[in-house]
C-alpha cells in the first residue's frame, strides 16, 4: 500500500510518498497551489497508486486551531471528496523547523524541497504512531 503525505501551504504543497511494504518515505516535487492543484494531485495519486492521504494539521503551540488550521481542514475535506480516498490529519507542529535543520545538514535535498521534506516528516510521524 502507498500513502501520500501532504504539507498544505498557501503557495506550495509539499508531497511525499510512503510504501508500507518497505516502509520507506520519500519526498516528491511540491505542487504549486493554483487552479490546477487538484488536477496535479490526482495525477500524482494515479502515478504513485496511492490509497490513502495524510495531511499535516498546523495546530498552534497550545494544540488549538488557528485560521490556517481551519483552511487545511476545509481543503482536506475537498481533497477527500474529489479523490474518494481516505484522508487523515496529522499534527505537523515543528515539522518545518525539523525539515529546515535536515536540509541544512544534508546535500541530498536541495533547499527548495522544504515543503516536501516537511510532508515526508508528517508522513513518518503518522506511520510511527500507527505502528507503536
Amino acid at each position: 500500500m502507498k500513502i501520500l503525505g501532504l504539507d498544505l501551504g498557501d503557495r506550495h504543497t509539499g508531497v511525499a510518498i510512503l510504501d508500507t511494504s518497505v516502509p520507506v518515505s520519500l519526498p516528491l516535487p511540491s505542487i504549486v497551489n493554483n487552479r490546477y492543484f487538484l488536477k496535479y494531485l490526482a495525477g500524482i495519486i494515479a502515478a504513485q497508486s496511492a490509497t490513502q492521504i495524510i495531511i499535516g494539521l498546523p495546530l498552534t503551540l497550545a494544540g488549538t486551531d488557528s485560521p490556517q488550521t481551519r483552511k487545511v481542514r476545509q481543503m482536506a475535506e475537498k481533497i477527500q471528496e474529489v479523490t474518494g480516498l481516505p484522508v487523515s490529519l496529522e499534527d505537523e507542529r515543528f515539522t518545518t523547523r525539523q525539515a529546515s535543520a535536515l536540509l541544512r545538514s544534508s546535500t541530498v535535498h536541495p533547499a527548495h524541497h522544504l515543503d516536501s521534506v516537511s510532508a515526508q516528516l508528517i508522513l513518518e510521524s503518522w506511520w510511527t504512531r500507527q505502528n507503536s
